[in-house]
């Protein structure tokens, strides 16, 4: 169930962390308030949102994009 909502960057990084768990569940705050700022203009899932960090450790948002 978990590699239905966290992508590869995203295990990577919180395996870096000391406290994995505790950084899954920040992405995957981060994830819902995405989806819950962008679902009422088009449909988005959890997986398609990616979290990102900065060196500056400032977080950032991408979309996979759509496979043709």
């Amino acid at each position: 169930m978990l590699k239905d909502i966290f992508n590869s960057s995203e295990w990577d990084y919180a395996l870096k962390k000391s406290n994995t768990a505790h950084t899954l569940t920040g992405v995957w705050c981060a994830k819902e308030a995405v989806v819950k700022t962008t679902s009422h203009k088009k449909e988005v899932f959890i997986i398609d949102i990616i979290i990102k960090h900065k060196k500056s450790r400032q977080t950032y948002v991408t979309f996979k994009k759509p496979s043709c």
